[in-house]
């Protein structure tokens, strides 16, 4: 018999840089993470999600002028996790 296992799916994002005519936008990098339990005798399933699990998406852009140059930095404001339970009434 097999064991009944985890599911697990990882993603892993990567956007990069753009330059336009006044400065760049720096690379994004993000991680996610999903992790799945079937229960087939109570035909229930439980999931855990995470977003963003390493703090590492930080979106910067420069922009520089003849008389100024600013450099921005935008943050997601926590790192966002969900648990979720869904059971089956009936199976076809």
């Amino acid at each position: 018999m097999i064991p009944d296992l985890y599911n697990v799916q990882l993603m892993a994002y990567y956007r990069e840089p753009i330059a336009f005519t006044q400065g760049e936008i720096d690379p994004i990098y993000v991680v996610n993470l999903g992790i799945r339990k079937d229960f087939t005798n109570i035909r229930a399933t439980v999931s855990l999600n995470g977003s963003d699990i390493l703090n590492i998406s930080v979106f910067r852009i420069q922009t520089d002028d003849i008389e100024i140059s600013q450099m921005r930095f935008f943050n997601q404001e926590a790192r966002i996790g969900t648990i979720s339970q869904t059971y089956s009434i009936w199976c076809i």
